[in-house]
């Protein structure tokens, strides 16, 4: 995408190069200016982006609906949009297309849960797993580093544990192995953490050995780690035949003695004898090393949770009957609530900033 966008021509002399013919510095250098924006450079991703983002000057003639789209869902070259239809969605598709070729981009690879959609795309269009579409069943693909079962609209997760020496340096990789934007299997993730902070207090080395003990917790951890392939996660946290007029958005948070978190539900009423609700995101924290008392960490938890709901009410184009947030500590209940009594610096700030959301 980044070759794709021109660097204008009074800001092309930050991007000089000098060439030795044959590598031979010995030879007059020639000089040359770049006249896109290269891969590498920092201001690429921001000027790519930006470009993206202001091809709706090209777009008159398409309707506004189409141009907010644009806007709001691409992740630098990368495009996901939710439709409610086929149809909606096919003419979304088109439309896209030719919107972005007017602005010097062109929108390949792409790849649909609905077989309607990917068969109104042209073949050389699609992504590669579905130029010749399988009526029995769709891939699973990789969607910003998630993997994406276009079959069942699921998120998925593969796991794949490096082999490494059971030292702290060589358990790290584990750790940072699952990508998980999301929080949707921070559950299986915290235990490792928690587990290196043990080791951390221990006072061993990166590359010291850890004891037997912990070797047998970390195996025990990993075992139970590669069960998250089993897990899956639906894609679709609305549902289609909701009238959606009542939606409602729940966030739980809760702490212990070595880690705190936060999750959130958005819970869907189908009808008036249905309720159904979909895992959103959470976040799982290790506690402190110096040690704090539980109530401090349930009030920690719940600033989590303000600032989750904060910005999922932000982002998504979702309007909610109801936010609601839980906890099972009435010591933070009693904080938020209490508007006389002065607290100590450490609550008063964790206070303020939840009753700022």
């Amino acid at each position: 995408m980044f070759l794709q966008v021109k660097i204008t021509r009074q800001d092309r002399g930050a991007f000089r190069l000098l060439w030795w013919k044959d590598a031979d510095i010995r030879r007059t250098a020639k000089e040359y200016c770049l006249t896109v924006h290269p891969f590498g450079a920092v201001s690429s991703p921001f000027c790519a982006n930006f470009a993206l983002k202001t091809v709706d000057i090209f777009g008159k003639e398409f309707n506004e609906d189409i141009q907010v789209v644009v806007d709001k869902s691409f992740y630098v070259d990368d495009y996901l949009a939710s439709i409610d239809n086929v149809q909606d969605a096919t003419e979304l598709a088109k439309a896209h297309g030719s919107l972005l070729r007017k602005g010097g981009s062109r929108l390949t690879k792409w790849i649909s849960n609905c077989l309607q959609v990917l068969e109104s795309i042209h073949p050389e269009e699609r992504a590669e797993a579905v130029r010749e579409i399988d009526f029995e069943r769709l891939p699973t693909e990789r969607t910003l580093g998630l993997f994406w079962n276009t079959m069942v609209d699921s998120f998925e997760f593969k796991v794949r544990i490096p082999k490494r020496p059971l030292t702290r340096r060589g358990m790290l990789p584990s750790v940072a192995s699952l990508y998980d934007p999301l929080g949707l299997v921070a559950l299986f993730i915290l235990p490792m953490k928690q587990l290196l902070q043990r080791l951390g207090k221990l006072g061993l080395g990166w590359d010291e050995e850890i004891p037997n003990e912990e070797s047998k917790s970390w195996l025990e951890i990993l075992s139970e780690f590669q069960r998250v392939e089993d897990v899956s996660f639906p894609r679709c946290v609305l549902f289609p035949q909701s009238d959606r007029l009542l939606l409602e958005l729940h966030i739980f948070s809760d702490a212990s003695e070595t880690g705190y978190g936060a999750v959130a539900y958005v819970r869907s009423y189908i009808s008036d004898t249905e309720i159904c609700s979909r895992l959103v995101v959470a976040k799982a924290r290790v506690a402190p090393l110096k040690v704090q008392t539980i109530p401090r960490l349930e009030l920690t938890a719940a600033v989590l949770a303000a600032r989750m709901g904060y910005q999922l009410q932000s982002e998504l184009d979702i309007k909610f009957a109801e936010v609601n947030f839980w906890t099972d500590s009435m010591i933070v209940l009693h904080y938020i609530r209490n508007e006389k009594s002065q607290f100590k610096t450490f609550i008063a700030n964790r206070i303020s900033i939840i009753q700022s959301y």
